[in-house]
């Protein structure tokens, strides 16, 4: 958020300059990485309609916790 701060400061902005600095911050970690990949954020959360779901699923053998 600062660097967009910083690129942008006084001036008027769209939804792209700032999915251009989350990917010029996070580099070639969002390509290897899921969780990071902001494209797919964009598309998921900010480009669909319809009510969000986030399910979690977990085992009694397990530490883990999946959301999905």
């Amino acid at each position: 958020m600062k660097l967009y701060f910083k690129k942008h400061a006084w001036g008027n902005t769209e939804l792209r300059d700032l999915i251009d600095v989350m990917v010029e911050t996070l580099g070639e970690s969002g390509k290897e990485h899921p969780a990071l990949d902001i494209s797919r954020f964009q598309k998921d959360w900010l480009e669909s309609a319809g009510t969000n779901c986030v399910r979690a699923s977990w085992s009694k053998d397990s530490t883990e916790v999946l959301f999905t």
